[in-house]
């Protein structure tokens, strides 16, 4: 996932599921932190 601002405005680019690698035992998929962008979500 990516994030691209420009005018104040979010654009979010996500290009599907990324599993986890085969040296992280136990790490089936990787989820990305929207925390940063929950206020901005509407934007």
């Amino acid at each position: 996932m990516t994030v691209f601002e420009f005018g104040g405005r979010l654009l979010v680019v996500d290009c599907g599921m990324l599993l986890g690698k085969t040296n992280s035992p136990g790490v089936d998929v990787t989820l990305p932190d929207w925390s940063h962008y929950r206020d901005r979500l509407g934007d």
